[in-house]
């Protein structure tokens, strides 16, 4: 029978196209029972054939070599396809909620805190994204962050599944000024004007 180098046996996969890899003896015609393609075996013993339309869930594939009508015995492998990807919702900086501003989002504190729902069982993890680029993980469903004072951040946050799947919340622009209002002088006495 052929040999399946690739992917691994029970390997969780983001897509729905995988192209399977093995060796066998050089031009052997390799077969499967998935669908009606074939491939044949090169000068090394090295095979591939891509497979598209696997299913959602678990799916069971076995190939066998032939030559001149005689079949091996099969050798077969198992794969996990998931393409749908997470979900996630409700976004929101807390800070956000209390804003120093009536348009848009002012915070006075460079720690703000972040909140969101997944409806989705199979999430890894989340990422902390700041104008896009993900600098903290957690697996919780809030955490907290530090952008710099004096400046205007764009915070979302992106969930991953276990396949690598991802989605990415809406975003929330926040400008961080840690003294928004300076008072520099106090009539304590009263003045004219």
């Amino acid at each position: 029978p052929p040999t399946l180098t690739s992917p691994a046996t029970n390997a969780s996969l983001s897509t729905s196209t995988v192209t399977f890899s093995g060796t066998a003896s050089s031009t052997l015609t390799i077969s499967q029972d998935f669908s009606n393609a074939t491939t044949t075996a090169d000068i090394n013993s090295d095979w591939s054939i891509t497979l598209q339309g696997l299913s959602q869930g678990t799916t069971t594939i076995s190939f066998v070599a032939t030559s001149n009508s005689i079949q091996s015995a099969s050798s077969s492998v198992s794969v996990f396809v998931d393409t749908v990807v997470p979900s996630i919702s409700n976004f929101a900086v807390l800070q956000c909620s209390y804003s120093l501003r009536t348009s848009g989002c002012l915070s006075g504190s460079t720690n703000v805190s972040l909140s969101w729902t997944s409806t989705s069982t199979d999430v890894s993890y989340y990422g902390i994204a700041i104008n896009g680029v993900v600098n903290s993980t957690t697996t919780e469903n809030s955490t907290s962050t530090t952008i710099p004072n004096g400046s205007s951040s764009t915070l979302s946050v992106v969930a991953y599944d276990n396949t690598g799947n991802s989605a990415t919340s809406t975003s929330q622009a926040v400008d961080v000024f840690e003294m928004p209002i300076v008072i520099n002088e106090v009539a304590w006495a009263g003045t004219k004007t």
